[in-house]
């Protein structure tokens, strides 16, 4: 077996006045290191693959676990004449068992989603405040936030800029399908982003006030520099069943920042924890930040644009697998298209 290269935490060329962070997962020479391994690892147990198994193991041999193989800017150096190569690499007979053995087909189930609750009744005896009220509101909490979490870890949880009452509301109101774009993404394992989980899009102008109030209180906050660009205007319903998870990805562009609002008790499930990791970090760890309480957020860092306290790092984030019940959230600050 070939030595395996060492880490970095190298830069590329500046762009653009900026000191851009190598990211290991689309190193070419450390991706074809991997490649070959991975080729004496399927060759050499003579185990017929899949292109997401190809991916897994690629990625398994650089020390990365459940990562999205089908992250953006990866998926063409993992696949096709380079995986070819790979094998050639590895020696003749093996370029030749990869030619009798194709890769197989991806396949498998959705699995089974939790159905949206329908609308949750209003209280007559409780006024409803207007968007204008709660986002003052939250406004005001966020002023108390120690942020040195954020920029410490690159995650940091909001505890209650919604009330429970506020954050079952907006489930209720996302489960009138005019709300919701029509396509739903599935996350399945065979597509190597996830399982038993998926998102639709909310439409414009359809957000409940609850959830535009702390957008736009979000987008005003003075942490979060630079703030979400107009580009970072969609808004994704996420739910997921047992099983559900979602694989350590980077979302691509220059969208520092995300968040994340739970729509139901932490009751209704176990596991279903967001967490981020630095893949420039060597050992690789990852921080778990668990929701507390419907109406939490979570704000973290998409990608290696955020300013965090240490220089360098290459942030990606996922979900733990959830293990029992079901979680339904929104994740703010998605690019649009």
């Amino acid at each position: 077996m070939p030595k395996r290269p060492p880490a970095t935490t190298a830069t590329c060329s500046p762009k653009k006045g900026k000191t851009a962070v190598v990211n290991p997962l689309r190193d070419e020479d450390k991706l074809k290191f991997a490649m070959k391994s991975a080729a004496e690892h399927f060759w050499q147990r003579k185990e017929p693959f899949t292109c997401v198994q190809w991916g897994q193991q690629v990625y398994a041999e650089l020390g990365y676990h459940d990562f999205a193989v089908n992250d953006a800017g990866s998926r063409i150096k993992l696949n096709g004449k380079l995986r070819e190569e790979a094998f050639d690499s590895a020696g003749s007979e093996a370029a030749k068992w990869l030619r009798r053995n194709r890769v197989k087909r991806d396949a498998d189930k959705i699995g089974a989603l939790p159905a949206l609750p329908g609308p949750v009744p209003q209280s007559a005896e409780v006024p409803v405040p207007t968007q204008q009220a709660l986002q003052a509101q939250a406004q005001a909490q966020l002023e108390a936030v120690d942020v040195s979490a954020l920029y410490e870890s690159g995650a940091l949880l909001i505890p209650k800029l919604l009330t429970q009452q506020q954050a079952r509301e907006c489930l209720g109101a996302l489960s009138n399908e005019e709300a919701l774009e029509k396509r739903e993404t599935h996350l399945r394992r065979s597509t190597g982003n996830g399982a038993a989980g998926s998102y639709f899009t909310i439409r414009q102008g359809q957000e409940p006030p609850a959830l535009q109030a702390i957008i736009e209180a979000l987008r005003d906050w003075p942490a979060l520099e630079p703030s979400p660009t107009p580009a970072q205007r969609d808004s994704l319903l996420l739910r997921y069943g047992c099983g559900g998870i979602n694989f350590a990805h980077q979302d691509q562009g220059d969208f520092a920042w995300q968040a994340v609002l739970l729509l139901n008790p932490p009751s209704e499930f176990e596991g279903g924890a967001l967490y981020v990791t630095d893949v420039n970090e060597s050992p690789l760890s990852r921080r778990e930040v668990p929701f507390e309480c419907e109406g939490d957020v979570i704000v973290f860092a998409a990608n290696s644009t955020a300013p965090l306290k240490k220089k360098g790092r290459n942030m990606y984030h996922g979900m733990t697998e959830v293990t029992r019940g079901q979680r339904f959230a929104i994740g703010m600050f998605q690019g649009a298209g």
